[in-house]
């Protein structure tokens, strides 16, 4: 049984390790990737109009106006930290911002689960890896469902901001949606998250089911380690004793009638010497007198005693 629930436990492992392989790169990508993009109607001095595209990721805008300018520019969050004048930082660059660290934290906490979820394998009887291989894909599942969701509340900092002249845009009311010409949506960044979160639920649930499995594995350990402790030298049954007269029985002598000088005991049954002494004990020769009637010895019993070593 032991060795079914090794397999087990083996096999739950690897699809294990796939699935948080999937995680970190979807994580990863997502730090990297495009999580928005807005295109609208601009209007010029002239009062034509113009088209504007903005793609935001976590750490920077990329913007790209249409006709009559035809200019491209980005821009990056992190500049912002650098200068002293707070005003000027928008608050939906705090807010990407944040998601970042939220991410980051994720991978840390992605870090310590591998480790704990292999710690337990191998080492089953551990009773605190086995508890962490579950605990921290659990606080995982919160913050990659938080750097998820809590985007979708990003139209709401547009407004905070008056960001993309939102103080008059209709797109800011939603997080997803089109007009005429105009659209504004999530980019594959936000599905990458999303994905992750996914993945992070499917990851807790095979980590669960690994608990059960090497909770099995520890008890078909332990049930093993006794049977070995049975026939450990403290613990292992005395060996089988050959008489005199062949016959095995229980116990831990062998006896041999000797007789003693100056006597004449009857004929002793054949002999049959001991085998060699098993594993951990060794062979001791007792001379043992045995008592007459009249007090006296009357004879000796050589006893062959099996003694630890």
């Amino acid at each position: 049984m032991g060795l079914d629930w090794q397999l087990k436990s083996r096999i739950l492992l690897s699809i294990i390790i796939s699935v948080y392989i999937v995680i970190i790169a979807l994580i990863a990508a997502a730090l990297d990737a495009e999580w928005y993009e807005v295109e609208r109607e601009d209007w010029s001095q002239d009062y034509s109009f113009y088209m504007t595209n903005r793609k935001l990721s976590l750490f920077q805008i990329k913007v790209k106006e249409g006709y009559p300018s035809n200019i491209s520019y980005k821009w990056n969050f992190l500049d912002s930290y650098k200068e002293e004048n707070v005003d000027t930082r928008f608050k939906y660059e705090e807010f990407m911002i944040n998601n970042a660290i939220i991410l980051f934290v994720s991978i840390a906490i992605w870090v310590a689960s591998i480790i704990c979820i292999i710690v337990a394998f191998f080492q089953p009887k551990n009773i605190h890896s086995r508890r962490a291989m579950i605990t921290l894909p659990i606080i995982l599942i919160v913050f990659v469902g938080v750097g998820a969701f809590r985007f979708v509340t990003i139209p709401k900092t547009f407004k905070e901001d008056l960001a993309f002249n939102c103080n008059y845009a209709y797109w800011c009311d939603s997080f997803k949606g089109s007009l005429g010409v105009n659209y504004w949506k999530p980019k594959e960044g936000f599905s990458m998250i999303v994905a992750a979160f996914v993945f992070s639920v499917l990851g807790t649930i095979l980590c669960i089911l690994q608990w059960f499995v090497l909770k099995g594995l520890k008890k078909s350990l332990e049930k093993n380690s006794t049977k070995m402790s049975n026939i450990s030298v403290g613990n292992q049954p005395a060996p089988p004793v050959v008489y005199a007269n062949g016959l095995q029985s229980p116990g831990a002598v062998v006896y041999v009638n000797q007789p003693n000088v100056g006597y004449s005991p009857p004929p002793p049954a054949p002999i049959t010497q001991p085998g060699p002494a098993p594993p951990g004990f060794t062979l001791v020769q007792q001379q043992i007198p045995v008592i007459g009637p009249n007090g006296t010895p009357t004879h000796y019993t050589t006893q062959y005693v099996y003694q630890p070593i």
